[in-house]
């Protein structure tokens, strides 16, 4: 039987298993594919390749309520993000 088409998954470690299957190439978080990739598991086909940038989006109460925590909160999400970029 012959199947054919995309496999999309929002858990990385099941493209991982699907992969190392050989079922197809997979997008994977690097940190999570490296030991596939140490062990020769899985092999980079697209070494130059990035994937586009996503945006990131906070939803919040009014800052009427916001807990004090939250301020402080929001500036270490921004800081550590600036870091990945």
């Amino acid at each position: 039987m012959a199947v054919s088409g995309n496999l999309s998954a929002g858990i990385s470690s099941l493209l991982l298993e699907a992969a190392v299957a050989g079922c197809g190439i997979a997008m994977l978080p690097e940190l999570e594919a490296q030991r596939a990739l140490n062990s020769g598991a899985l092999k980079l086909v697209l070494p130059g390749w990035t994937p586009k940038a996503l945006s990131v989006y906070g939803i919040y109460l009014s800052r009427d309520y916001q807990p004090s925590a939250l301020p402080l909160f929001l500036d270490e999400i921004q800081q550590q993000l600036a870091q990945l970029s």
